[in-house]
């Protein structure tokens, strides 16, 4: 019983020590994703500015290209518009390197997720095997610790039985002792004797002798 019970505590243990290290991968995942989330709306907004900048630019390219003798002032112009226009491509690229960053890391958190509904699964089933497995040889062993009580009494009360099984020993709850004891009363081996409200049991064997 001793054994049933340490391997159980040790079945509560993994769970337990699983789902917490999901857990901080998880909160280590979601803090990188807000950080991304934050760099792209930065970037989105530096887009924006240097789009804004390069209109201005070009308006005032327009503007300086109807006299002839600012060919100077155009000629820095065109070079200002083309190095926006870099920034602008850098900025484009460092956007779809955070996105495919963020992308990579959404899979890992659905992967995730994915691996705690597979972890979840089969620990459960094992630990109702346990259990199942630890109660019927609970029930078993009380069935044969009363058909013990029996063979060492010629007549013995379920009023005793009750009290040696459930008051003294701890072995059963009293529902779980009388399902037990209706099994009993069911079964061939047995006899039952009704004397006013209390109900005597006499093994098979005891009556031939």
């Amino acid at each position: 019983m001793w054994g049933k019970k340490k391997e159980i505590q040790e079945v509560h243990e993994y769970m337990k020590n699983s789902f917490q290290g999901v857990r901080q991968d998880n909160e280590k995942i979601y803090q990188w994703i807000q950080h991304l989330h934050q760099t792209n709306q930065q970037q989105e907004q530096l887009l924006g500015q240097l789009y804004q900048k390069n209109q201005h630019q070009e308006w005032r390219l327009q503007q300086l290209q109807q006299p002839v003798d600012h060919s100077h002032q155009i000629n820095h112009l065109h070079q200002k518009i083309n190095e926006l226009n870099q920034k602008v491509d850098q900025v484009l690229d460092n956007h779809q390197h955070h996105s495919n960053q963020f992308h990579h890391h959404s899979q890992k958190l659905d992967d995730f997720h994915q691996r705690l509904q597979n972890l979840e699964k089969p620990k459960r089933t094992f630990k109702e095997k346990i259990v199942q497995s630890f109660s019927k040889n609970s029930k078993n062993y009380l069935k044969n610790l009363i058909f013990q009580y029996l063979e060492q009494h010629e007549k013995i009360s379920a009023l005793q039985l009750k009290d040696m099984v459930v008051d003294q020993q701890g072995l059963a709850s009293k529902s779980t002792f009388y399902r037990i004891l209706q099994e009993i009363e069911d079964s061939p081996q047995v006899t039952v004797i009704k004397d006013g409200k209390q109900k005597y049991f006499i093994l098979e064997r005891t009556i031939r002798q």
